[in-house]
């Protein structure tokens, strides 16, 4: 997940702690003062980072209030539509409408501090259309500042369309597909490669398929991916086994990637086990496309450390 940090120059200092948490998270962050390519038009920089970006992290502080830069960034990632957080380090911060509106976190020097901001970027929320000022603008001009208590804002109905079951259905069946297909393409790359390798990919049924693959005859890993309700959550199951453990297991409680939204779009979050996206991939949220390739990458790697 690409988080973009707004602060002031001037807490620099803070905001790095405070990026060290983002980071660990497995989250990718970008900040001018680290991240801003040399020989770039850098205002046309940070408007690409803003629209790239799945968050928007404003730090919140008597510098950053009165940074011109810093409520531009804000202001286009708030008519973008950017899910934003607001951070502050103190809880005396005296915080202006419409900032005051945002998702709050007081991000101070207790050991609480992180965890409060990890659950926060689990899932925040853009700026309600009908607080933005009609002042404010997108990056690239225009007027600066908070609307006065004497302005009025119009509010307009929001409609969140919703994916309905049949949807979300096809779906899980087109994502499986090209899991599949990506399966078999991976698996014949590898024999052809290398003729140690040998490797075999059963359908077992239309929402169900069992992978081996083997090195010089013998069995080293196997998997089975198929839809999965087992737990009420409708997604793509994986369940692997090593070496010479055989199995056909229907468990879905080791792993299970639930439908999702992303962008607006139907995608695979995983919500049981999968620790490895996580860590390696950082694909908590993805396509089918992505969930396919990720779930290769950690097939394999009980070749990692093999000393063939």
């Amino acid at each position: 997940m690409n988080i973009f940090i707004s602060y002031a120059k001037e807490d620099k200092e803070k905001v790095a702690t405070l990026e060290e948490i983002v980071r660990h998270g497995g989250q990718r962050s970008w900040q001018f003062v680290y991240d801003l390519h040399g020989g770039r038009d850098w205002r046309g920089q940070i408007q690409f980072e803003i629209d790239r970006c799945e968050i928007l992290l404003f730090v919140i502080t008597e510098y950053s209030l009165q940074s011109e830069w810093c409520l531009k960034e804000l202001q286009h990632a708030a008519l973008s539509q950017k899910p934003i957080l607001t951070v502050a380090f103190t809880p005396d911060i005296e915080i202006p409408y419409p900032i005051n509106t945002i998702q709050y976190v007081l991000f101070d020097d207790t050991p609480v501090a992180g965890a409060k901001l990890t659950r926060a970027l689990a899932d925040p929320k853009p700026m309600s259309r009908d607080k933005i000022p009609s002042h404010w603008e997108r990056l690239g001009g225009g007027p600066i500042g908070f609307p006065t208590s004497s302005q009025t804002q119009i509010p307009i109905p929001r409609i969140k369309r919703e994916h309905t079951d049949m949807e979300k259905e096809d779906f899980l069946y087109e994502a499986l597909r090209k899991i599949r297909d990506y399966f078999g393409r991976a698996l014949s790359e590898s024999e052809s490669t290398d003729t140690r390798i040998q490797t075999r990919i059963r359908d077992e049924s239309n929402t169900r398929f069992h992978c081996q693959l083997f090195l010089n005859g013998e069995i080293q890993q196997s998997c089975t991916i198929w839809i999965s309700n087992n737990v009420g959550l409708h997604g793509i199951a994986y369940f692997e086994a090593h070496g010479r453990m055989h199995h056909f297991n229907m468990n879905s409680y080791n792993e299970l990637a639930q439908v999702a939204s992303l962008n607006g779009n139907l995608a695979l979050e995983f919500t049981l086990g999968l620790r490895m996206f996580n860590q390696q991939d950082e694909c908590r949220i993805c396509t089918a496309d992505k969930t396919a390739e990720c779930l290769w990458r950690h097939f394999i790697r009980v070749f990692e450390d093999s000393p063939y």
